[in-house]
């Protein structure tokens, strides 16, 4: 994701830009079938395997104005087979409430070399603000599906976000 260079107040434990992505996959245990040795006898099937639900989160941060903040994803070495999966980005707001008619916004977010949003304006700027929690979370990115790049990346995505 990226912020624009007019975004300076208000860091969220110390950053401009503190974003949570998140993916999550319904998945499978692998399961290795094995060749008889000896004369095939008939198939012995094996019970449907229950889907479950399996997420991950990783930290977008940077602390400066226009900054760029990077995350990875690796299912590479996990052991499950993917089924459905999906991507959610939540912003902790910082100074998004274009006070002074300025373009305090998040510039994109880019998934694997996609544009998954661009120009989103949060809207507010906790800072002031007696009840900080009830304006400081926005959702960036709902349910963008990311399934496809992990089969076709070896279970890696990148995130890049850009204030």
């Amino acid at each position: 994701a990226k912020i624009s260079d007019v975004v300076e107040e208000c860091p969220y434990e110390g950053n401009l830009l503190s974003a949570i992505p998140v993916v999550t996959c319904m998945v499978r245990p692998s399961v290795e079938l094995k060749r008889p040795n000896n004369v095939p006898a008939s198939p012995k099937l094996q019970p449907a395997s229950v889907c479950q639900d399996y997420s991950a989160l990783r930290l977008l941060q940077c602390p400066e104005r226009g900054c760029n903040a990077t995350a990875q994803f690796d299912f590479e070495d996990l052991d499950l087979a993917l089924y459905h999966c999906f991507m959610s980005v939540s912003i902790n707001q910082t100074d998004f409430d274009r006070d002074q008619g300025t373009d305090e916004s998040v510039q994109w977010v880019n998934i694997s070399g996609v544009n998954a949003v661009s120009d989103v304006l949060p809207g507010q700027n906790p800072c002031g603000c007696s009840n900080k929690s009830s304006i400081s979370e926005f959702p960036l990115l709902k349910s963008f599906n990311v399934t496809d790049m992990l089969r076709n990346q070896s279970g890696i995505i990148d995130v890049v976000s850009k204030i």
